[in-house]
């Protein structure tokens, strides 16, 4: 009922614009006249406004004052799952992810797309700095593939008919993946130094 209002009230504006437009303005006064003669029924200028304000203002008022990607946001941090919030996070603090799959392959990069949570879009879209490997024996990660050494050529113009976003973006299905996490390189780094080093004791 408060919806019915409010919409009444917003065709109220136009419908007096036309009523006091029309003796200003020829081609608004044809059109007012022809409606009353062939529209016989009190009111039908309101109604008709009010139902076409009914179907456009809410797209309207969607784009003015609401922002999709904010919107997904605030979804994902009220409703959603570690997993939708972990990619969040990492879209927000421009953090790359590791990602492993149900085959022990692993791809580290960018999240350019996070995934709809409750919505038919299952899959989320990276821009892949790493790929490698998990050893099945214990879950060692073992990086195999350098992207960003070609980032740095196409950024520097050595190689012109590649492009970042175009070339080397790729989907992921949900259904494919068993863990994410933010990737730090140089935490990474450590690891794998303080591993040598333990592995040099022995």
């Amino acid at each position: 009922m408060i919806a019915g209002i409010i919409l009444l009230g917003f065709a109220e504006v136009p419908y007096i614009t036309i009523i006091y437009l029309q003796g200003k303005i020829t081609l608004i006064a044809d059109f007012v006249n022809w409606w009353r003669h062939t529209v016989r029924f009190a009111y039908s200028g309101i109604a008709t406004i009010s139902f076409l304000a009914g179907l456009c203002l809410p797209h309207i008022c969607n784009r003015l004052f609401f922002d999709k990607s904010k919107e997904l946001s605030r979804a994902i941090q009220e409703e959603g799952e570690n997993f939708e919030q972990i990619l969040e996070k990492a879209i927000k603090r421009t953090k790359m992810v590791s990602i492993t799959l149900k085959n022990n392959k692993v791809y580290i990069g960018a999240v350019t797309s996070n995934y709809l949570p409750g919505g038919t879009r299952r899959y989320l879209k990276i821009i892949p700095f790493y790929s490698g490997y998990r050893d099945q024996k214990d879950m060692s990660l073992h990086i195999t593939t350098n992207y960003a050494m070609v980032y740095d050529k196409i950024a520097n113009g050595q190689l012109p008919d590649l492009e970042v976003d175009d070339d080397f973006e790729f989907v992921i299905a949900v259904s494919e993946i068993i863990s994410v996490n933010i990737f730090d390189p140089e935490a990474f780094d450590h690891f794998q130094e303080s591993a040598i080093v333990e592995t040099d004791k022995y």
